[in-house]
This record gives structure tokens, C-alpha cells and sequence, in this order.
């Protein structure tokens, strides 16, 4: 019997619903020490996590890796503005680290070398299929490695979660950095459907004449030749699948940022996109005996002029200084002995390294207009364009971007 019954009240429902909501309140205070203690444990990971996420972060952008062996330092660029610092290790003179433009052609977590006895590469990006990579690895604080770019723990993880293929990589000696670039004759991305079709087949050779040969065929400026036809490089590839298997006849579709590269050796202008070729053709150069230099210029967006670019500008090479040799008097007398030859032996000239200027350099060059065509119809951000005064380098192949050396 119910106390309400007892007392001669009537029984009413919400008291036993009363009842049993205080029940279960008693019974929630009983288990509130173990509550309590795992509400902590949450907290803590949350805590944790949180703090793991608000660590350094590389925002959104195109990116820029500027590697200077000479200070041993990388730093990194996101829309030509600074994202991070760190400090690396570099190749040994014996094993020297190449100076020049590159980007990331293979990304592998757990990657072990495959020259040097299975040695771990921890967050391995490769720039070269020779061998050369950014990896995780002992920083002596001095160049150590057999030419990869050894990053610190911290750093090789940051830089692993934020790159994808193909971004930027430049090594240089000393430090340079990206900045705004504009110019009337860096590409535009052109709305016109005609620019985007299919250039018919043509030979490549047509696009091998010597620089001779093509002045030669120009009448009226020796420094713009009569263009051949555009060489289609992806013609091969339409042919070999169309050997292969009928259901292969069609042509691959290529995607992603296109890239550029006009070199003033070869006087050519390479594309490829996707790290694959797309079509090379010959161009124009004014003063050709002068230098360029080497400039990476990466489109990073939309403008109202067409394109914003970042450049990135390296200097000439700097000759090599050869010091002065003892004469034959000088070795029979010993005069120029190790002791007296210290203060003897001139100081070996400075060399300036040469700058030449972005600006004049894109207006030395005279680029076929179909040419600008193909390329403006294919531009966007990511696109890039290198301009050097060398040819493409020996590691430029299957799987890469241009890979152009500058040392």
C-alpha cells in the first residue's frame, strides 16, 4: 500500500513518475566518479588533438620550396607569401645536391632507399628519378647526405600533408624569393573554343631546324623565323594506341596546370601537362648572345587583367675562378712556397653574380601566335612558365615536370 493510500489521499500518477525520476537521478550521482574521470580522459585527447591542429600550418596557394644550400635553410611560399622556415641538410661535396628547377614527381610515407643498403626515407618527396628527394633525417647542422634535401621531423611532416605532385621545388646557393610579377606578354587564359582544337599531326623533325636555319628562312628579321608547324608531340602517343588496340583509339585526356619552358640554347618552347609532353615549337630571340638567366614565373589565380603571377628570379652562373699558377721561376726559387704563397698569391676575383631583368627578358621573345593560342586555352592557375638560358636537363623524362639545371 501506497503511503498517499495510507494516508487517504488519492493516488495520482506523476508521484510514482516523481518517484522514479528521483530514483534514477540517486542512481546518475552513484556513477558520477566514474563519469567524471572519463569525461577527463576526453578532454585531455581533445585538448591534445587541439593542440596538434593548431600547430604551424602551410595555407592554401601555390607553393614555392626554396631550398639554399649555402645557408642550409628551406623555406616555403604560399602565393609568393612566407608559410615557413626550417633548416635542412644538404649533399656533401662528394655527393653535392643539384642547383636548379624542380618539383615533386613521387610522394611515399615509408619510403627505403633503394641505393643505399634500404636506408629509411621517412615522408619522402623525390624531385629527380636519380635519386634526389626531400626526406625526413639527421640535421648535423652542415651539408650531410649523399644529395638528398634532409628535412627535420617537424618540418618533413608539415611539408608532407600540405604538397602534392608537382609542387615547386628550387634550389639554389644562395637565398632568393618569390615575388609579384606582371607583364603584356605573359599568358592569358582565352575563352575561345576554336584555340582548344585538335592541331593537326606534323612531323617533329619539322620542329628540329637549327637556329641557323631558321633565320635563314625569314627574309625580313632574322630574329623571327619562318615558324614550322607546331609539333604535336602527343601524336605518338595517338599512334601507339591506335596499334595497340582499337578500343584505345582515343586520345588520353590530359588535366591539371599546364607548364612552360623556353630555352635560349635550344631557342624552343616545350609544354607538357600532367608531366607529360603536349606539343614543343621554335621561337624568336632578340640579342640571343645575351643571357637570360633562369625565372620561374607560376600563375596563381584569376586577375582582371587575366592572370596573377609570382616570379622567382635566379641569376647567371657565375664563372668559375681559376687561380693564378706558379710560374717555372717562382717553383725552382720557392718563392711561391705554402707559407709565402698566402700572402703572395693574388685574392682570386669577385664575380657579381648578373641579374638580368624579368621584364626584358619576356620582351626578347617572339612566341608563334598559334603557339599562344594552344597555350592560353589550356592556362589556369597552377600554370607555369621557365624561361633559361640552358636546354632541358638530362633528368627531364617519363613522370617529370621540366627539370632545368643550373649548376
Amino acid at each position: 500500500m501506497s503511503k498517499a493510500h495510507s494516508l487517504g489521499l488519492p493516488e495520482r500518477p506523476f508521484l510514482r513518475a516523481l518517484t522514479g525520476a528521483a530514483a534514477f537521478a540517486i542512481a546518475l550521482c552513484a556513477i558520477t566518479p566514474a563519469d567524471a574521470s572519463l569525461n577527463r580522459r576526453m578532454k585531455f585527447r581533445a585538448e591534445q588533438d587541439l593542440k596538434r591542429n593548431a600547430g604551424p600550418q602551410i595555407p592554401p596557394g601555390q607553393l614555392h620550396i626554396m631550398i639554399s644550400i649555402k645557408s642550409q635553410r628551406v623555406a616555403v611560399y604560399s602565393d609568393g607569401m612566407l608559410a615557413a622556415k626550417s633548416n635542412v641538410s644538404t649533399g656533401v661535396s662528394e655527393h653535392p645536391t643539384p642547383t636548379g628547377v624542380f618539383s615533386v614527381i613521387q610522394k611515399n610515407r615509408h619510403h627505403r632507399s633503394n641505393i643505399y643498403s634500404g636506408a629509411p626515407m621517412p615522408f619522402m618527396q623525390r624531385i629527380t628519378w636519380s635519386g634526389i628527394a626531400l626526406h625526413q633525417g639527421v640535421l648535423p647542422g652542415r651539408p650531410a647526405s649523399h644529395g638528398c634535401i634532409r628535412l627535420s621531423a617537424d618540418f618533413a611532416q608539415l611539408l608532407w600533408k600540405r604538397t602534392k605532385l608537382g609542387a615547386r621545388v628550387i634550389v639554389t646557393r644562395d637565398e632568393y624569393t618569390p615575388y609579384p610579377f606582371s607583364h603584356p606578354k605573359l599568358f592569358a587564359p582565352k575563352s575561345d573554343v576554336t584555340a582548344q582544337s585538335e592541331t593537326p599531326p606534323v612531323k617533329t623533325a619539322q620542329a628540329d631546324m637549327t637556329a641557323s636555319d631558321a633565320a635563314k628562312a625569314s627574309s625580313d628579321d632574322p630574329l623571327v623565323p619562318d615558324y614550322p608547324p607546331i609539333a604535336d608531340v602527343t601524336a605518338d602517343i595517338r599512334k601507339s594506341l591506335a596499334d595497340e588496340k582499337p578500343e584505345a583509339k582515343k586520345t588520353p585526356q590530359l588535366t591539371g596546370p599546364i607548364s612552360v619552358f623556353i630555352s635560349r640554347k635550344e631557342r624552343k618552347l616545350y609544354v607538357r601537362q600532367a608531366m607529360t609532353p603536349v606539343f614543343e615549337t621554335l621561337i624568336g630571340i632578340a640579342d640571343d648572345s645575351k643571357p637570360f638567366g633562369t625565372h620561374v614565373f607560376t600563375a596563381t589565380g584569376p586577375s582582371d587583367k587575366g592572370m596573377k603571377w609570382i616570379a622567382v628570379s635566379l641569376p647567371v652562373d657565375a664563372p668559375k675562378v681559376v687561380e693564378r699558377k706558379a710560374s717555372k721561376v717562382e717553383r725552382e726559387t720557392g718563392r711561391y712556397g705554402r707559407n709565402i704563397a698566402r700572402n703572395t698569391r693574388p685574392a682570386p676575383a669577385v664575380h657579381e653574380p648578373l641579374m638580368p631583368n624579368a621584364a626584358s627578358v619576356l620582351d626578347r621573345i617572339d612566341i608563334p601566335q598559334d603557339a599562344i593560342a594552344r597555350i592560353e586555352a589550356l592556362i589556369g592557375p597552377g600554370a607555369s612558365l621557365v624561361i633559361a638560358d640552358t636546354g632541358l636537363g638530362p633528368e627531364t623524362g617519363e613522370g617529370t615536370d621540366f627539370i632545368i639545371l643550373t649548376r
